[in-house]
């Protein structure tokens, strides 16, 4: 259910912004890590400054923080975490997003939120231990859908944690670890929800708005510092969303499952232009399983026939085969990561997801 802001409503998180501005508020740490493929070693320096008048910051080309101490995050700046989050071979991540004073999110269609110019996100890749890694800044620069509305930047830290370089051609390897940070072309292949939008013609109502995993399903949870609920009550959303419609229907077993394969495969299989016509996407207001393109789409449904040439004509012909994993296209691509024609995901990960298999073969052994 949508009910659209009533005009003239002072949003509070304009008077709250206005209020840390003066008192310098603290907010909580950005902790994290995660992987993304590479194809380079070569890294160049970004030169940009903070621009704020704070002082001197800890990694001021992210203009993330508001000290030296890489902990305290700029007044205006949240921190969040997806309900289901993306596999990144177990590194840790964290996440920041910061929207301009004074707008909102255009959340009429609940599937598919519009940001406001100005909208920046930070993920943050960081080892078990605390090593930070990686930075990802992406920040909304014009008004319109889709991947020419967005720039792409990553950032590498340096071995004592307090300052980052960017690196816009990729680099393996990252302080010793097997993280790789991925080149800043290659965003756009994760973040263009579906066939990429540089490669497709779609009109801009059919353009998803790029930022992953801050929407309704993904923010309405009480693990997240910032919610689908918070998110309202603090005037950043143009329409309420109903918290009862925003989840991912089923059991346990199910949600799960669906969950796990609507963040971690429906960055390709989502969107208007879904590849291989295989939607793994969970949409708000659906009641039943039965009812998302995820099962619609996959159970008891063939696999595209060139989809079982080049060196993988072993996966099962099935997408999902009810009751059987084993006999599941979808459990051995999940399965695969030394085969260069058969990895799912094919890029940003190298170890295969122990867990995630066992979730989504739980919900198929249920079927």
């Amino acid at each position: 259910m949508l009910r659209p802001r009533p005009l003239g409503w002072p949003p509070t998180a304009l008077l709250l912004g206005v209020a840390l501005a003066l008192v310098g508020c603290e907010t909580k740490t950005a902790e994290t890590r995660s992987t993304d493929t590479a194809t380079t070693d070569t890294a160049t320096t970004d030169t940009d400054t903070d621009t704020t008048d704070i002082g001197p910051t800890c990694a001021s080309a992210l203009e993330l923080y508001a000290s030296l101490d890489c902990e305290t995050l700029r007044p205006g700046v949240m921190s969040f975490s997806p309900r289901y989050t993306l596999w990144s071979d177990g590194i840790s991540k964290a996440r920041n997003v910061e929207l301009p004073p004074g707008t909102t999110i255009d959340t009429r269609d609940p599937d598919v939120w519009v940001y406001p110019v100005g909208t920046r996100f930070w993920k943050h890749f960081e080892t078990a231990d605390g090593v930070r890694l990686e930075t990802r800044v992406i920040e909304k620069v014009a008004d319109e859908r889709g991947v020419d509305g967005w720039t792409f930047e990553t950032y590498a830290w340096n071995a004592t944690g307090d300052d980052v370089e960017r690196v816009t051609r990729g680099r393996r390897d990252v302080l010793g670890t097997d993280h790789d940070i991925p080149e800043e072309d290659a965003c756009s292949e994760c973040h263009s929800g579906g066939a990429n939008q540089h490669d497709v013609s779609l009109p801009q109502a059919d353009l998803l708005d790029l930022a992953l995993g801050f929407g309704a399903l993904q923010l309405n949870h009480t693990g997240s510092d910032t919610t689908l609920q918070s998110l309202w009550a603090d005037g950043w959303l143009s329409h309420e969303l109903d918290p009862t419609a925003a989840v991912v229907p089923g059991d346990e077993t199910a949600r799960e499952a669906l969950g796990y394969l609507h963040v971690n495969c429906g960055s390709c299989h989502g969107g208007a232009a879904p590849r291989k016509d295989m939607d793994l996407v969970v949409p708000v207001g659906l009641a039943r399983v039965e009812d998302t393109p995820t099962f619609q789409q996959t159970v008891g449904q063939p696999t595209e026939a060139d989809s079982r040439a080049d060196g993988i004509e072993e996966m099962p012909e099935i997408r999902i085969t009810p009751g059987d994993p084993e006999a599941s296209a979808i459990i051995w691509r999940m399965r695969q990561r030394t085969n260069d024609d058969a990895p799912m995901p094919p890029l940003a990960s190298e170890v295969v997801h122990e867990a995630g298999i066992q979730a989504v073969s739980a919900w198929i052994e249920e079927l």
